[in-house]
């Protein structure tokens, strides 16, 4: 963008719904802004001082050149996206953020975000070639981004597969990828595992292991259980997590009590306690 003074007053004077007059004010006469907008006259400092203040936006916008221009207009924007964004009128916000020509992280992000939920909303209301669109473009904004877009990937794609095919979308869904990435994003397996349902199809080996363990314990098999679970303390994978450690040493700690093995039990304990100790940290 290489914006002119005049150039710079009029794109902010139409973007706020101001007529020439309503802008000058009696501070300058509206030929003179008609001027200065034209390109045909320069404002002095104090002339460009008011229309700024005016237009609410800093006098360094004003005179600023491409290399800041970019900081400038988002900061003199920021505060009306997000308004909008928290709002949830996610067209109008994107088309806000789609005037500055260039996006940042946070920009990404939200755009990324409003044109997910309006893509949704478009599939639910019928306008699906409109909501493939959106909802392609959000996925293209997740890419661009730092901030966690994770809910958005994981869930676009059953969206897009109704919107590109609503006679069959599990035609244009790969179940499987959905599934994994869906789990991914929002933690569900572990949140089974937490919840104790041994019938999840858990693809995480130590969560199964363990609640196949926890079933053994409830039928009263500890032997079984304690093969389980000292081998899930042997084999300490990524998939571990302090949640997970802390569960198997409480279950051979009672397991080792309920077959009369106090001294294993004790040390388990002190296991146990120890790892309390280290969370505190």
């Amino acid at each position: 963008m290489n914006f002119k003074i005049g150039e710079k007053i009029k794109k902010r004077r139409t973007e706020l719904g101001l007529t020439q007059s309503q802008v000058a004010d009696g501070h300058i006469t509206r030929n003179m802004l008609s001027l200065i907008e034209s390109g045909n006259a320069m404002p002095s400092i104090e002339t460009a001082e008011y229309i700024s203040a005016k237009l609410d936006i800093p006098l360094s916008y004003l005179f600023s050149t491409d290399e800041n221009m970019f900081v400038i207009e988002k900061n003199i924007k920021i505060g009306y996206i997000r308004e909008l964004f928290g709002k949830g009128n996610y067209e109008y916000c994107m088309k806000i953020i789609d005037e500055l020509e260039k996006t940042d992280d946070e920009l990404s992000f939200i755009y990324a975000f409003c044109a997910f939920e309006h893509g949704k909303a478009l599939v639910m209301s019928g306008s699906l070639e409109s909501a493939e669109k959106h909802l392609n473009s959000a996925l293209d904004k997740a890419r661009e981004t730092l901030y966690s877009t994770s809910e958005i990937e994981a869930t676009a794609p059953l969206y897009l597969s109704v919107a590109s095919n609503i006679q069959s979308p599990l035609l244009e869904l790969d179940t499987d990828i959905y599934e994994e990435l869906h789990m991914k994003a929002f933690d569900y397996e572990f949140f089974k595992y937490i919840t104790l349902d041994y019938d999840f199809p858990y693809r995480n080996s130590v969560f199964k292991k363990h609640l196949d363990a926890k079933l053994l314990i409830k039928r009263y098999n500890y032997f079984e259980a304690l093969n389980i679970l000292k081998e899930l303390e042997d084999t300490k994978t990524n998939e571990y997590n302090a949640y997970v450690m802390f569960g198997v040493y409480s279950d051979i700690e009672l397991s080792y009590k309920q077959i009369g093995d106090f001294e294993n039990a004790y040390r388990y304990s002190s296991k146990r306690l120890s790892l309390i100790n280290a969370f505190k940290s």
